[in-house]
């Protein structure tokens, strides 16, 4: 180890010893260098997943004989289609089952208190019981009563709110803008970042920096569009298959999967299980139940035949290493780490089955040298 390796280790043992000890100034130096920088990842964020129809596009037009900027249009449009389309479908049918939910409140708080009294036969808890009401005016009346009360702070945090609003949609557009600038220029970036490193960093380090970042993005790309076209040929299925059957709000519930489908693993499940919430409390027990029976056959079928077929080896991970990047990344980033860390995960087993292949056969030549039988004048000694 020479002087300047022996300094290197040195230094970034100092730096992650501070930042040890220090753990909560660190983390708010981290988030303070992630909100300069937040419009800008953004834009990148955005560029990533434009960039996926986009390819679809460049793909179908192989001699570009259409512009750049009508490639981008017409992503544009799909994905604009495509949100519009899940939100007419999705809020205003929402809307309608939280309405019915909240009508029938009354009727289950009753049913809820005479359960109780036929189970407990106490007096004062029976006479505490039947004391209480379930009005939805009064409570409306209250939170109204609370909000006039406290009417000088709500003013002061509706304004609060207002400034973040207002910060928040002027980073959303400049973020939409640095995506526009860089998916139509993505290839001469990438040519441009391929320079840099070549040119500041040693030719082996650079390679396998290059090769990692390919890497990376083969694998967020190959992740993405395979779990789209996943959650959409479940959520197809779902809406086919409650058509078929007669179950009630067949389209709100394929999005509502669809959408939770995004999320690997349990995903689909926990959104199936919401949408089962809302059809029991809305209509009957029984229209929920059926409906869970119903998605659990389906979801073994899809993820028996179809689930394979359309991930193949995109992911290249065993199913312990998506549940714990799953994990880990619903603990460090909430809803949007699940999804980030999976392919990321793979990133990683790959990067470690490649040093651990490359390891090997060095010491498998090593040994095999060693073992080899020296020989004198072109004979072999032995």
């Amino acid at each position: 180890m020479n002087k300047k390796t022996a300094a290197q280790l040195i230094a970034f043992g100092v730096l992650l010893a501070a930042a040890v000890f220090n753990l909560r100034d660190a983390a708010a130096a981290v988030n303070g260098v992630i909100g300069v920088f937040k419009p800008v990842l953004l834009g990148f964020a955005f560029a990533f997943f434009l960039n996926i129809p986009l390819c679809l596009i460049q793909n179908i037009d192989k001699k570009n004989r259409t512009p750049r900027f009508l490639q981008i249009l017409f992503s544009l449009i799909v994905v604009i289609i495509i949100v519009a389309c899940v939100l007419l479908i999705l809020v205003p049918q929402l809307i309608q089952s939280a309405s019915a939910l909240f009508a029938k409140l009354p009727y289950w708080f009753e049913q809820i208190k005479q359960f109780a009294l036929r189970i407990y036969n106490y007096p004062q808890f029976n006479d505490w019981l039947n004391s209480l009401t379930f009005n939805l005016d009064d409570i409306a009346g209250r939170f109204i009563g609370f909000l006039r009360s406290g009417a000088f702070d709500a003013i002061s945090s509706a304004a609060n709110v207002a400034t973040g609003v207002v910060g928040d949609v002027t980073g959303v557009v400049i973020a939409f803008i640095i995506g526009l600038g860089v998916v139509s220029c993505k290839e001469r970036l990438c040519s441009q970042a391929s320079r840099v490193i070549r040119a500041f960093i040693k030719p082996s380090h650079a390679e396998r920096i290059i090769s990692t970042c390919r890497m990376t993005h083969h694998a967020y790309v190959g992740f993405f569009s395979a779990q789209l076209t996943e959650a959409a040929i479940l959520g197809i299925l779902v809406m086919l298959g409650m058509l078929i059957i007669g179950f009630p709000r067949p389209f709100m519930v394929a999005t509502m999967v669809a959408i939770g489908a995004l999320i690997p693993l349990f995903g689909a499940f926990v959104a199936a299980l919401t949408a089962a919430f809302f059809l029991a409390a809305e209509f009957s027990l029984s229209d929920g139940c059926w409906f869970m029976a119903f998605f659990i056959i389906l979801q073994q079928i899809e993820g028996n035949v179809i689930y394979p077929r359309v991930m193949g080896s995109r992911i290249g991970l065993p199913s312990v290493w998506v549940l714990m990047a799953v994990v880990v990344g619903g603990n460090a980033m909430g809803i949007a780490g699940m999804i980030l860390f999976v392919p990321l995960a793979s990133v990683v087993y790959q990067l470690i089955a490649h040093e651990v292949k490359r390891r090997e056969k060095v010491k498998c030549e090593t040994a095999t040298a060693q073992n080899r039988p020296e020989s004198v004048d072109g004979k072999t000694v032995g």
